[in-house]
């Protein structure tokens, strides 16, 4: 049988590792979900204005990288804390 001392990197960072595909799949659905929403919104050829001068698309992409920086950081943060929890 091995030792704790063998399996207690392990666990940690599976542990770890759970909680960052955890973030980056819920950070997946809201890109899609933000990118079904565009598509609705946007149905025909021509472009959508916000303002009547920048393209709608523009906030959409805003809101995409906004989405991967949040979830990014916080999931990095939370898989630290994670690995810091399971070493005490």
């Amino acid at each position: 049988m091995p030792s704790a001392r063998f399996l207690k990197p392990i666990i940690n960072a599976s542990v770890a590792s759970v909680v960052l595909i955890c973030h980056v799949a819920l950070a997946t659905l809201v890109v899609l979900g933000m990118k079904g929403l565009e598509l609705l919104l946007h149905s025909g050829p021509e472009e959508l204005l916000l303002f009547d001068r920048f393209p709608l698309r523009y906030l959409f992409h805003a809101i995409d990288i906004g989405i991967i920086l949040v979830f990014g950081w916080n999931g990095l943060r939370e898989a630290a804390l994670a690995f810091q929890d399971a070493e005490e």
